[in-house]
């Protein structure tokens, strides 16, 4: 179907190929629909191994590229360890919805200084969910006969049918 699926079933040789020789060997698959029609193609977990893919690395490395740069966070995670632990002795039914609340707390107070409302569901922790949902469907490896077929720009038959739905993912 255009693309080669290689499994590597030994720790060994998956280490020795995509750590030691990773410039060579390893890069991600070009979703088009996540990608170009869905418009995810600017974040991180869409790049392929290239220049904008090493440039986002680099601007990570000084806050999580090693451990005494994650330290400074260990007070955030404590603190919103203590709410999570309080929301789940509030509601435990809620549990996956918790356990949310808290990644979205800390990945936003990193990444924007952004400080969730901690007793009641966050907007943006909200929204930031419903994106994950809509990249999980738009970004499945093999859902998507556009990321299986090789075409020339413009030219696949199956984009008319799907830039609609496209379109709703992106809104």
């Amino acid at each position: 179907m255009g693309q080669t699926i290689v499994i590597i079933n030994s720790s060994r040789v998956a280490t020795e190929l995509l750590g030691k020789r990773s410039a060579l060997h390893s890069s991600r698959p070009n979703l088009v629909f996540a990608s170009e029609m869905v418009g995810w193609e600017h974040i991180l977990a869409m790049q392929t191994y290239s220049d904008r893919f090493r440039a986002y690395r680099k601007a990570m490395q000084p806050y999580l590229g090693h451990e005494a740069a994650v330290s400074q966070y260990n007070s955030l995670q404590e603190t919103e360890t203590h709410r999570f632990l309080l929301r789940v002795l509030k509601d435990p039914s809620k549990l996956s919805q918790h356990i949310s609340t808290e990644a979205g707390a800390i990945i936003l107070k990193i990444a924007y200084g952004y400080t969730i409302e901690p007793h009641k569901v966050d907007p943006l922790v909200h929204m930031a969910g419903l994106a994950l949902e809509h990249f999980a469907i738009a970004g499945s490896p093999g859902a998507w006969l556009v990321d299986m077929i090789p075409s020339r720009e413009n030219e696949h038959p199956l984009e008319l049918a799907i830039l609609s739905f496209a379109a709703d993912m992106r809104s």
